[in-house]
């Protein structure tokens, strides 16, 4: 049983998601201001101010950002289409990949939504109402760790696995997988501190993962560019999905 593999959407995708990536963190986090995020300890009028002087940019910014989102998950889609080459007939890890993909989407495409909700009306109403629609965004941005560590973890398992002479990742690709699905979880602990280095702007909660998740894109991005690189022209390029376990064999007649 083979799969004929088309390459054309899957580079498109690739790009289509990598300038998703730029569109959200390249200029809708930046312009929205959101990059640095405020303290946890800030007073509800400290937070009221900021939507208030920044309103447009926050939600210009916001805008971009949503736009990104969505274009993230054609990225990862791409990503799940070169880790099926690895699996055999039972694809669990591509599916769940996949399903992991649209849970953090889905999440995450709330966040700019939510601060721009913030930003809608911060001078005319309870400043309390507008600090706890900015606690709910930045909870939203970084609790939900879970979905991101098991898509991180599951895709570096299923490259690691692949004990082929040529393999289509780099095995470093792999461990930088789990790597960053490890530096996830920090996130989580957000609701305990509201200041130092676990605070949603803390440098374990916040800055750590950010800075890893944008190098974890960038190394993927690389990889996969490479490995379709190696497939495109080639007689790779219709490589069969095999399945791991042998065909099944027609039963023989009995007489």
């Amino acid at each position: 049983m083979t799969e004929r593999l088309s390459l054309g959407p899957v580079r498109t995708a690739i790009w289509v998601g990598f300038a998703g990536m730029f569109l959200l963190f390249g200029t809708g986090f930046v312009l929205s201001g959101f990059i640095l995020p405020p303290s946890a300890e800030d007073s509800s009028a400290q937070i009221v101010k900021i939507y208030v002087e920044h309103q447009t940019r926050i939600r210009v910014g916001c805008f971009l950002m949503i736009t990104g989102f969505c274009f993230v998950a054609l990225w990862g889609c791409a990503l799940a289409a070169l880790t099926r080459l690895l699996e055999g007939r039972t694809p669990i890890r591509t599916y769940t990949q996949v399903v992991c993909i649209g849970v953090v989407t889905v999440i995450v495409v709330f966040v700019p939504m939510i601060w721009a909700l913030a930003a809608f009306r911060p001078g005319e109403i309870d400043p309390d109402v507008t600090r706890s629609i900015n606690d709910f965004a930045w909870f939203l941005f970084l609790y939900p760790w879970p979905p991101l560590m098991i898509w991180l973890g599951v895709t570096g398992w299923t490259i690691l696995g692949d004990q082929s002479a040529h393999p289509i990742f780099p095995r470093w690709s792999g461990y930088l997988c789990w790597w960053t699905a490890l530096l996830s979880v920090p996130g989580g602990l957000i609701s305990f501190f509201k200041s130092g280095p676990f605070s949603w702007n803390g440098v374990l909660a916040y800055w750590l993962p950010l800075a890893v998740f944008f190098v974890w894109v960038v190394g993927m991005s690389t990889v996969m560019m490479s490995a379709i690189k190696r497939l495109d022209g080639s007689a790779a390029s219709e490589m069969a999905i095999v399945a791991a376990e042998p065909e099944p064999q027609p039963a023989r007649r009995v007489d």
